[in-house]
């Protein structure tokens, strides 16, 4: 859905990255193919955890908030306003459960202090990165896309293990 409702920045990002250039028909045919299959799974979720309809109301409305948001901002705001508030903040949460068994103030603050270092540490080499490449500044997102993409595996990874240990408890 972000990338379909931002075809147009999404095929730009696209092309920089790979050299071929998609059409809008991909994201249509690829938007259609995925509500069709949400629905079907939602269906079956449905069925065998008998959800109450309040939940997939709920889910319906915050996709059609988060389609507002992608089609009316550019597509790195809606990235980031996904990123932030639909992906990191819950993530957040569990990593607070999972290490500390809750999440109040005092775990924020042990988390935030354990954490500092690398926050401090991504933003500085972010900072490099907008210094070594203020000459390409017209294919910063592309290059940034690549670099969350680069990113992405191993945070899976890791996110995987701490899911795995807790279930295993």
């Amino acid at each position: 859905m972000l990338f379909g409702l931002n075809s147009q920045e999404s095929i730009s990002v696209i092309a920089d990255l790979t050299g071929y250039t998609l059409q809008q028909f991909h994201f249509t045919y690829t938007s259609i193919v995925s509500a069709i299959l949400w629905v079907v799974i939602s269906i079956f979720l449905f069925y065998k955890n008998h959800k109450a309809p309040s939940f997939w109301i709920q889910e319906v409305f915050f996709l059609l908030v988060l389609a507002l948001i992608f089609k009316t901002a550019s597509l790195l705001w809606s990235f980031a306003i996904y990123f932030t508030i639909w992906h990191s903040l819950p993530s957040l949460l569990s990593q607070l459960f999972h290490l500390y068994g809750q999440a109040g103030t005092k775990e924020i603050y042990k988390y935030v202090k354990s954490s500092l270092i690398y926050w401090i540490g991504a933003i500085f080499f972010l900072a490099l990165l907008f210094y070594f490449l203020q000459d390409y500044m017209d294919r910063f997102l592309s290059i940034l896309v690549a670099f969350l993409a680069a990113i992405t595996l191993p945070h899976s990874f890791v996110m995987s293990k701490m899911f795995n240990s807790r279930n295993k408890k």
